[in-house]
């Protein structure tokens, strides 16, 4: 009997990102009008990928500065995204103090390109590479309990999205209206997704959705 090879990179990354979905299921999802929700039944399923402790390892660093940290507060007047002088020293590296009090007052913490800084993450979007034949970046969002970093928007490029931890409230409108839709076109029927650990979603391009994290 032939010895039996270990997965790709590829395999791998197609397996963790969408379970047991079929490779032409997958590439069909680039494609869709339809919210793919894969609930998490094994919460420590993406534990491997990333966790607030690397994430504080990285924030001790001096790579950690702006525009690659950012953070967000849906709650705020104007625009969510906060000014990088509210978190950062004046040569863009990161406060931790302020960017923990910006934190604990609801703000939620952005770490973009993270696959750049963190070897997990890389691996799983070079094997993801690799199924797509298309560049992939991981970008990575902690939002305090209760709060919600981004408003009502959607996006132009494919998203899978990995709950690592905790619990999200989704709200999503995925029929589109009006081709070039915005924030204020009247969208015409709102869903509710349970968003939990271990859990992933594949929201369509173009779908409008809002996603607020459970208080603790």
């Amino acid at each position: 009997m032939p010895p039996t090879l270990p997965p790709t990179l590829a395999e791998t990354a197609l397996a963790l990102g969408f379970g047991g979905l079929g490779l032409e299921a997958v590439l069909a999802l680039r494609e869709a009008a339809q919210w793919r929700h894969f609930p998490g039944t094994d919460p420590g399923r993406f534990a491997a990928l990333l966790a607030v402790p690397d994430l504080d390892a990285f924030l001790a660093t001096d790579a950690a500065r702006a525009p690659r940290v950012s953070m967000a507060d849906g709650g705020r007047e104007g625009s969510a995204g906060l000014p990088d002088e509210e978190f950062c020293l004046p040569d863009g590296r990161v406060d931790p103090l302020r960017l923990m009090a910006r934190f604990d007052a609801g703000a939620t913490l952005v770490v973009s390109q993270s696959q750049d800084i963190h070897p997990p993450l890389a691996r799983f979007c070079r094997g993801l590479e690799r199924v797509f034949l298309h560049g992939v970046q991981a970008n990575a969002y902690l939002t305090p309990p209760g709060a919600q970093g981004f408003r009502l928007h959607y996006d132009t490029h494919d998203v899978l999205v990995l709950q690592l931890l905790g619990q999200k409230a989704w709200r999503v409108w995925p029929e589109q209206p009006v081709p070039a839709a915005t924030r204020r076109t009247p969208w015409l029927r709102e869903i509710a997704v349970p968003g939990g650990a271990g859990g992933a979603d594949a929201p369509p391009r173009r779908c409008a959705l809002s996603a607020a994290r459970r208080a603790a």
